[in-house]
């Protein structure tokens, strides 16, 4: 019988929710009364049969059938009789489906899908399900699971079959109630189904959840495969969570054996977490278990030493892998070309490009496009200029990334004849486009441009996002319009746009420089209260940062102080932050005792913890304490930087102790710190101080010839006793002598 009949006969024992005990009320009186041949279901039954004629496209009459329409127990038993063809019932059924005025029952759609799927007709009963399932009738697994009305494999089918449509429409709550209630009454899902839910949890980074569901498979009898156990690892390393892995790898052993795609998805996560070491001990595992890499591993070996800057493993890898006979593509040469670029090789990367020429593969524009930006990074637009006219098809990201290349060196104008350059090409401009030359004019100061450009997007139906509106705020804040800044910040959240961390940071930064600081924290309280971005650590180190160039070191300290009370730990960025304004008042004792506190809890200065440390005591005399910093910072293994270095070496010149300061500057050179213009300034202008002529020429000559470019502070050093009109033609003067 059909399973509202089962429901009905049952009803007695058992009870359902208020809506369901009224349908099966119902159902009773319908099905346990007599049925003479002339009932209504029979000719309803007989009708639908005779007029389909087994012509799934055949169509009803509305009318003829209008009763079917608005009684949904009489169609209830109409399905029943008609359930030796299911495929009609079905095409009657999705007909019904159609009409304007149908009164959807939950019972109706749960008799149809035990039909179909007694029938094994599956592909239907998917239909089904979803159907039932955008309309919210999530009663049936209820149904299904509560009461056993049902052959328990058809119930199982059936629950498989809801289970599925959930993850595909990734109702991530309804899945997981569905998969508990399962397991909680004895119906097992298959390992296909639990894999796929495991796959839903993936995708939304739930690896806690992701881990109870496996736990649960195996605690229940449901066989692990080696699809759930990469889709587990999977889980893991998608969402950066890699303490999980040995865990999920010990009960992978013990459950199935490892494949292929298991040792790649091992592979990928410890390139990503830069373990080496481990990457090695999984390719020997590889070899004795006899699992044979597939293109995807080689690709995975290539794309991963090259991010980690082994260009002799990753080029190995890539021999191997045409040995081994596998297509090469650009997958398998664009690592190769990223990782000689960021480490400055670019003959060696170019000798990748004629290396792809020759294997058959032409570059695409993604290839040029790594060539374009790491130019760019290191200041070498004009050759990105050169690589992007050579480009037989550049698009939106060539240009925009020349741009940005253009608007890091403040070379605003040059962008801006490359963005002309994109529309003649009748290449469409992305809100990046946009955006970066925005950038570029906020950072110029040229806020009223920037916000004809904004308007521009407009017309060119190009919405702006939150990126657009954060640079224009953080525009009007760095010229001190703080009432712009917030006009523009409010249209941002009157047009829907939700502000993320940084645009929320920016607005404090904003409101702490130019307004009230009160305003500021009371904005900060409103920003987590609306959920526009949870208070975090980086949003107490702009307070902190705000309350010390205020002044205000005691609700500073008071501040951070708080970060403990909210769970959070202070880190490096906080303590630093106070320990330079402390330092800044002359409130040396305090800071060496924030400085102790740090390392009593066990926090590690970084090397700007120390510079702060450095430059606060070398600028004021205090070199014995400035020495002592920098001995603690190389007992640390930090290794100092050229801003450390040129602290130390300004405190010296202002002492006068001009040899000791020509033996720090060589020390730098050997410890393989390049002094930079800043470094030969300090000693050039020492050297004007004490008349040494000599000196300071020598100094400006190995700038020169180092391809160091002096600045106008340079130039006022060394010629800062003349009168101006003098000075400029002296330098001239020089500078041609020492050139030729």
């Amino acid at each position: 019988m059909i399973l509202c009949l089962r429901l009905c006969r049952r009803a007695s024992r058992s009870s359902f929710s208020t809506s369901t005990s009224t349908s099966v009320s119902k159902l009773r009186y319908l099905f346990l009364s007599s049925s003479p041949p002339s009932n209504p279901e029979s000719h309803y039954a007989h009708l639908i049969l005779t007029s389909h004629g087994y012509n799934p496209n055949r169509k009803w009459s509305s009318h003829q059938f209008h009763p079917l329409v608005t009684d949904p127990d009489l169609l209830i038993r109409v399905l029943n009789m008609i359930r030796e063809k299911p495929e009609i019932a079905f095409h009657f059924f999705k007909w019904l489906q159609s009409q304007r005025d149908l009164k959807q029952s939950f019972l109706a759609f749960a008799a149809l899908l035990e039909i179909l799927v007694e029938n094994d007709l599956m592909s239907k009963a998917s239909w089904v399900a979803e159907r039932s399932i955008d309309l919210g009738m999530h009663e049936i697994y209820h149904l299904l699971i509560e009461k056993s009305v049902v052959d328990k494999l058809i119930a199982c089918k059936t629950l498989d079959l809801l289970l599925w449509v959930y993850t595909k429409k990734s109702m991530v709550k309804h899945c997981l109630l569905c998969f508990e209630k399962m397991i909680t009454k004895g119906f097992s899902p298959s390992v296909r189904i639990c894999n796929l839910v495991l796959r839903l949890l993936r995708d939304k980074q739930m690896v806690n959840e992701a881990q109870e569901v496996y736990r649960t498979m195996v605690a229940h009898g449901i066989k692990p495969t080696v699809v759930t156990v990469n889709t587990m690892l999977d889980t893991c390393f998608k969402a950066g969570d890699l303490l999980k892995v040995p865990e999920i790898v010990s009960e992978m052993e013990r459950e199935v054996v490892p494949n292929v795609i298991t040792f790649n998805t091992m592979l990928d996560s410890c390139f990503k977490a830069g373990d080496l070491h481990k990457v090695a001990k999984l390719l020997s595992e590889m070899e004795r278990r006899n699992v044979y890499a597939t293109e995807v591993t080689y690709n995975i070996l290539i794309n991963g030493f090259s991010k980690n800057g082994k260009m002799e493993e990753a080029r190995r890898c890539h021999g191997d892998m045409r040995t081994s006979g596998f297509p090469v593509t650009t997958y398998s040469f664009n690592p190769l070309i990223e990782g000689y670029c960021k480490q400055g090789l670019f003959d060696e990367a170019w000798e990748v490009v004629e290396l792809m020429l020759n294997a058959g593969v032409s570059p695409t524009a993604s290839t040029y496009n790594i060539y374009i930006r790491a130019l760019c990074e290191f200041r070498r637009t004009d050759d990105a200029r050169r690589v992007l006219l050579g480009m037989a098809a550049p698009d939106v990201v060539s240009y925009n990334t020349l741009m940005h290349g253009y608007v890091k060196l403040r070379k605003i104008r040059e962008a801006f004849l490359l963005f002309g350059e994109l529309i003649v090409r009748n290449i469409r401009p992305s809100v990046v486009t946009y955006n970066t030359l925005m950038d570029g004019l906020c950072e110029s100061g040229e806020l009223v441009t920037a916000q004809r450009l904004k308007a521009e997007m407009s017309r060119q139906r190009i919405d702006p996002d939150v990126k657009t509106y954060t640079t224009l705020v953080k525009g009007f804040v760095k010229k001190g319009n703080l009432s712009m800044a917030t006009a523009t910040y409010d249209e941002m959240l009157e047009k829907g746009i939700k502000p993320d961390r940084y645009a929320c940071t920016t607005r404090l930064v904003g409101e702490l420089q130019l307004g009230d600081k009160d305003k500021a924290f009371r904005l900060q309280e409103e920003m987590v209260a609306k959920d526009h971005n949870a208070r975090d650590l980086i949003s107490y180190n702009v307070c902190i940062d705000g309350l010390c160039k205020v002044g205000d070191l005691e609700r500073a300290i008071e501040f951070q102080r708080k970060i403990f009370r909210d769970g959070l730990v202070p880190d490096h960025v906080t303590y630093t932050t106070v320990i330079r304004a402390y330092l800044e008042k002359g409130r040396f004792k305090m800071a060496k005792v924030l400085y102790q506190e740090m390392l009593r809890k066990k926090l590690s200065p970084s090397v700007v913890t120390y510079f702060v440390l450095i430059h606060g005591h070398a600028k004021v005399g205090r070199l014995q304490q400035a020495f002592q910093y920098s001995g603690e910072m190389e007992k640390r293994d930090i290794r100092p930087n050229v801003m450390t270095c040129n602290a130390l070496l300004h405190g010296i010149c202002k002492a006068g102790e001009i040899d000791e300061a020509y033996r720090y500057f060589r020390k730098m050179e050997e410890d393989g710190i390049p002094p930079n213009k800043y470094s030969y300034t300090m000693l050039i202008n020492k050297n004007s101080d004490l008349g040494k002529w000599e000196e300071v020429v020598e100094l400006y000559r190995e700038m020169l010839d180092k391809e160091i470019e002096p600045d106008a502070y340079t130039r006022w050093a060394l010629f800062k006793h003349l009168d101006k009109d003098h000075a400029s033609r002296e330098v001239e003067f020089l500078e041609k002598i020492l050139r030729s």
